[in-house]
């Protein structure tokens, strides 16, 4: 779960689908990697208060979050977008195109 600096390791997309399926979890509104982004601030956020375990909690807290009918196409990605400026993180924006 953590790495040698204590660092949170990140979920891979790989991963998280092989958990949502293993949980029987549909998402009906992800896009690209909006779930790996909640999957992963999830962990590193609220794992072991909030979400208790990896499995069916983080899973439920990612298809409540992408699913969430209050929410708006993108919502996920404008959220990473806004922590990445908050943080003076440079984008690499051809990875993305």
């Amino acid at each position: 779960m953590y790495d040698d600096k204590g660092h949170i390791t990140p979920i891979t997309k790989q991963e998280l689908e092989d958990k949502l399926k293993a949980q029987k979890i549909t998402l009906e509104y992800n896009k690209l990697y909006d779930a790996v982004y909640v999957a992963n601030m999830c962990k590193a956020d609220y794992l072991g208060s909030a979400v208790p375990n990896l499995d069916y909690n983080l899973c439920m807290f990612v298809k409540k979050t992408i699913d969430d009918p209050d929410g708006y196409d993108g919502q996920p990605f404008n959220r990473w977008l806004s922590d990445v400026e908050g943080m003076h993180v440079a984008v690499d924006w051809s990875e993305f195109v």
